[in-house]
């Protein structure tokens, strides 16, 4: 009896392996019958923007694994240019030049940088937990800044160490996100996103414990032209800049609390839909005709959250 069971498992275990088989051999035959733009479309669809933090270096990361599954994936990942153009370069928990070495290699930015071809680029640049100046970020930070004439959505998050690189940014940005960790900012950065013709979404983050020393808007800009605006800066500021921006649709403040002097401007914005805020006591510093959706979150000042629309 014992003899007669052992052999129904084995049949029943030669059975899924084949039926495992069978469907393996399925999908393989299901996928090459799929037209490349197809596959590539999936491949793209199904791409993180942000990258799991784990101990893989950026090779084993998407794009890259995809060509080390058959010849037919690498094909594809080779021949499209839009797999290649989310650059993202988090050193987030990699505390030693080693390490970021390891987990960003130069030959491969400038791998996926040449395999974009002249295609626009989403780049993420994020070294605020690396306080000591590298000479190797720097280097990476140049390459992408080289390209920056091809930057559509610049994600930003950096400290004081590292702007006279940036200095050297021009382009056609459409979409700007910067979240900054050291006060006062740099002089050199105020001006550096002055001219920026397509520029249109601007997020601002102030992720600094130095908060008092934010005392003068940030960044100059083309605020004129801004029609998207999200921001978490006082609320003095806040207003300040929207007092530049008329062309606003979208805004979403996430200001401190602080009192607002007296003398605070009225900004008048006649195109504004859509208002989200954390303290309603801005509300009186807003002029807003035609505003069709307020969202309040009122949460603790010192939270790390942030208002998006």
């Amino acid at each position: 009896m014992q003899a007669s069971a052992v052999e129904s498992v084995g049949r029943a275990a030669g059975s899924s392996i084949a039926v495992g088989d069978w469907q393996g051999a399925a999908i393989k035959t299901l996928l090459g019958w799929l037209p490349t733009e197809i596959l590539c479309e999936i491949f793209r669809s199904t791409l993180p923007w942000k990258r799991r933090h784990n101990n893989n270096t950026h090779l084993l990361t998407p794009p890259w694994v995809l060509g080390l599954v058959c010849r037919g994936w690498r094909e594809c990942a080779l021949g499209d240019v839009k797999l290649w153009t989310k650059i993202e370069i988090d050193c987030t928990g990699l505390m030693t030049e080693t390490k970021i070495v390891e987990h960003f290699p130069l030959a491969a930015l400038e791998t996926q940088i040449a395999r974009s071809g002249t295609a626009p680029l989403d780049v993420k640049f994020e070294s605020s937990r690396t306080p000591w100046a590298s000479d190797y970020i720097s280097c990476l930070l140049e390459l992408l800044v080289q390209q920056s004439n091809r930057w559509e959505r610049l994600d930003l998050t950096f400290l004081h160490i590292y702007p006279l690189v940036l200095t050297q940014i021009k382009g056609n940005l459409q979409s700007l996100k910067l979240t900054f960790c050291s006060a006062p900012l740099p002089p050199q950065i105020h001006d550096v996103f002055e001219i920026a013709p397509q520029l249109r979404d601007v997020t601002m983050i102030n992720d600094s414990e130095d908060t008092d020393r934010w005392d003068a808007p940030v960044l100059s800009a083309s605020w004129e032209q801004i029609t998207r605006y999200g921001g978490s800066f006082s609320a003095e500021i806040c207003v300040d800049i929207l007092c530049r921006a008329e062309l606003l649709v979208e805004c979403g403040l996430h200001d401190s609390g602080d009192d607002m002097s007296p003398g605070t401007s009225l900004a008048i914005l006649p195109r504004l839909r859509r208002l989200a805020i954390a303290h309603p006591r801005v509300l009186k510093f807003l002029k807003t005709p035609n505003l069709e959706y307020l969202f309040g979150n009122c949460q603790h000042p010192g939270s790390d959250s942030e208002v998006e629309i």
